[in-house]
């Protein structure tokens, strides 16, 4: 059948994923959780673009309006592993007609897909964020973790899970920059399990408020 969906590829013809799609998925899962409190009091609502004080909700501050840039900054998620054959595989699913339910009349679709094995690296920088605006975050990734975000398309067939591992936090103020000609200093903060705790501590501090 013919190709659909094609993955995304880098110049060296390996997948990646577009940090784009990554903030699209988690906007998107914030925003539905802070539909569900509503609780502007507390700095915790959903974005509404008729209202005039939606640049100032949290995911608006963490990810941009129209009006203005976000304060977190997500890369490209790159292939880890750059040696051998690309970890690209075609797959075949039929396709029914929605009208009768039976397979419809042009057959099989081939779709290409990223098999599960496969490591990404992500950077994400976020700029002057309280803890508890990083704990939120830490929630949307939690999402995507545990299945209820999903990343790319065919998700109804099963794809677009992820895993996800924190290899290091990394706290450093402008001035350190400055000493060091742009290089985040090595003697930063590296332990993620204990700040995101904490973050996420703050998060909940936030909510009972």
């Amino acid at each position: 059948g013919p190709l659909g969906r094609p993955v995304l590829r880098d110049v060296d013809g390996r997948p990646y994923v577009p940090g784009s799609a990554l903030r699209g998925a988690l906007r998107h899962g914030l925003e539905a959780l802070l539909r569900g409190l509503d609780e502007p009091a507390k700095g915790l609502w959903a974005t509404d673009p008729e209202d005039p004080a939606h640049s100032q909700t949290p995911t608006a501050r963490l990810f941009g309006t129209a009006e203005a840039p976000g304060l977190v900054r997500l890369g490209d998620a790159w292939l880890l592993d750059r040696q051998g054959p690309a970890p690209i595989e075609l797959r075949e699913a039929l396709r029914l007609d929605p009208a009768t339910g039976s397979a419809a009349a042009d057959g099989a679709q081939v779709f290409e897909v990223v098999p599960p094995g496969a490591s990404f690296a992500l950077e994400l920088f976020a700029d002057n964020l309280d803890d508890w605006e990083l704990g939120l975050l830490l929630c949307g990734f939690d999402q995507l973790a545990e299945g209820f975000l999903t990343l790319g398309g065919l998700t109804a067939r099963g794809l677009g899970r992820v895993a996800l591992r924190w290899t290091a936090a990394v706290d450093f103020e402008p001035r350190e920059l400055l000493y060091t000609g742009g290089r985040i200093p090595d003697a930063a903060a590296r332990d993620p399990e204990g700040r995101m705790a904490a973050w996420r501590a703050a998060l909940a501090a936030k909510l009972e408020g």
